[in-house]
């Protein structure tokens, strides 16, 4: 209840993020137009081929359950959070599972379960808008189906894990962790137990859950396959070097230490490293000694952990909330280790318990903190209400897309960090927000005359609107362009 409260302070007081409204806009034009399509994407500035008609950039099912969502509950960034909320107790609970599956021990589940939800990052992930939460509860639902059946029915086992990941895998492409997962039990239980029939099942479960996906590729395969690559082969996701050491120490630098706050120069932010704290001390302490991971009974949890980490080292864009897939066990391995110490000496095992309480007190205080003390909406929220005082008539407002909730799905929004300077489009209005500014920091240093050719196109605009971080230019040769709308939005 705890985190779930702090995560609704968190879900109203935090600005959208792109990916959030990325991902809303084509829920929303599927819920209320029966299109799943990306209007605010631009094909040719973006190069996804088609996607204000079709949406193949991102994977159905969390888009699908958004839509319906959408149908019932109000189309604003808080209610979207909401969706992503009520799924934090199903991972937990998916937790609670895979430990007793694998440990043996109820009391490791419970405090796994207690302890994931009160990680910062675990709060931090389950505070937007996106898929990777429902992915998760997918995947672990995968492997806790099979683990629950296996002995009792290995077919049914294996066909109810096939179905639940692949579900997986149709919400977000770190599927394939849970995909390696679940793989590795099967092998680890039951290598001497599968047949070529029972394999082809497995296959035709995949096939047919994701059919109608299939269906819908088919309609477009070009679109779909344009899309994909943009989307796949870009940002980062795969490994950069072929040098182990450069690799890990990149997942290590890049995701865990920025994720903790070890990044920042503050003391304040770092106090979130306490949770890396608590996995560093039980992952070494089961590695050392072979004697407590016997005795806990931990040694496949510390497997699996070890095949998420060497996947996410290599598979991967160094993104925080894709944590959310192997925090469950490294809170298992915590929850395994402080109970292991509880039992074998007290002492030690007490002040385990006061440490875990205390980080997770600092981790939970700080995400209420941040969330409460550095709210951004009321500037985003201001901007859009100036824009629709002062900006009716126009035709197209170039914007970050995280602004589709503010501006409530504006159709006329288009989401072009070039401000139209590749498609050759001059928008009647555009606004520069942090977003924005950290694209042009980028084509600053990568494409300095793209660069050049946008600072010309803001220079030739009207700045009317400069408050909260949020600037607005208007095209002075748009009819709807006054003198009083260039005075009326300037100030502190």
């Amino acid at each position: 209840m705890l985190a779930v409260a702090v995560l609704l302070v968190a879900a109203w007081h935090r600005v959208p993020w792109t990916d959030e409204g990325n991902f809303a806009q084509p829920s929303f034009h599927l819920a209320w137009n029966g299109k799943f399509a990306t209007p605010t994407a631009d094909p040719s500035a973006q190069g996804l081929l088609r996607a204000d008609q079709r949406t193949y950039w991102i994977l159905p099912l969390h888009s699908f359950l958004l839509a319906g969502w959408y149908r019932v509950f109000p189309t604003t960034i808080f209610w979207a959070r909401v969706l992503t909320i009520l799924m934090l107790p199903l991972l937990g609970w998916q937790t609670f599972r895979l430990a007793r599956f694998l440990t043996g021990d109820t009391n490791v589940g419970l405090l796994a379960a207690t302890l994931l939800p009160l990680d910062y990052v675990v709060l931090y992930t389950g505070s937007w808008a996106r898929p990777d939460v429902m992915c998760a509860v997918l995947g672990l639902t995968a492997i806790c189906a099979y683990l629950r059946w296996r002995e009792e029915n290995l077919r049914r086992a294996v066909l109810q894990a096939a179905f639940w990941v692949t579900l997986s895998a149709l919400t977000h492409p770190n599927a394939v962790l849970h995909i390696a997962g679940l793989t590795l039990l099967v092998l680890w239980y039951d290598r001497k137990r599968l047949t070529i029939r029972l394999l082809l099942d497995i296959a035709g479960v995949g096939v047919l859950t994701a059919s109608p996906y299939l269906v819908y590729i088919a309609q477009d395969f070009e679109a779909f396959r344009q899309q994909f690559l943009v989307n796949a082969v870009g940002n980062d996701r795969m490994a950069s070097s072929i040098n182990a050491l450069t690799i890990v120490w990149r997942e290590l630098s890049e995701r865990y230490a920025f994720a903790y706050g070890l990044h920042s120069g503050g003391l304040l932010p770092r106090l979130k490293s306490v949770a890396l704290v608590s996995y560093a001390a039980a992952t070494g302490f089961f590695v050392l000694s072979p004697s407590g991971r016997r005795q806990a009974k931990v040694g496949l949890v510390a497997l699996l952990c070890a095949l998420y980490f060497c996947v996410q080292c290599v598979f991967n864009q160094k993104l925080s909330v894709y944590l959310i897939h192997i925090l469950p066990l490294y809170a298992i391995l915590v929850a395994a280790g402080t109970m292991w110490l509880w039992r074998n000496h007290r002492r030690a095992g007490v002040l385990a318990v006061v440490w875990l309480v205390t980080a997770s007190a600092l981790q939970t205080a700080g995400m209420f903190w941040v969330a409460k003390a550095r709210s951004a909406v009321g500037g985003q929220r201001e901007a859009a209400l100036f824009l629709t005082r002062n900006a009716g008539r126009a035709r197209q407002i170039d914007a970050c897309v995280s602004m589709v909730f503010a501006l409530h799905f504006d159709a006329r929004l288009r989401d072009d960090q070039t401000l139209g300077v590749v498609t050759g489009v001059e928008p009647d209005v555009f606004v520069i927000d942090d977003f924005y500014r950290e694209f042009f920091e980028i084509f600053g240093r990568t494409k300095p005359a793209l660069m050049g050719r946008i600072r010309q196109r803001i220079a030739a605009y009207r700045l009317v609107y400069d408050r909260d971080g949020y600037q607005i230019y208007f095209n002075p040769n748009a009819p709807f362009f006054t003198t009083s709308s260039t005075r009326a939005g300037h100030g502190s």
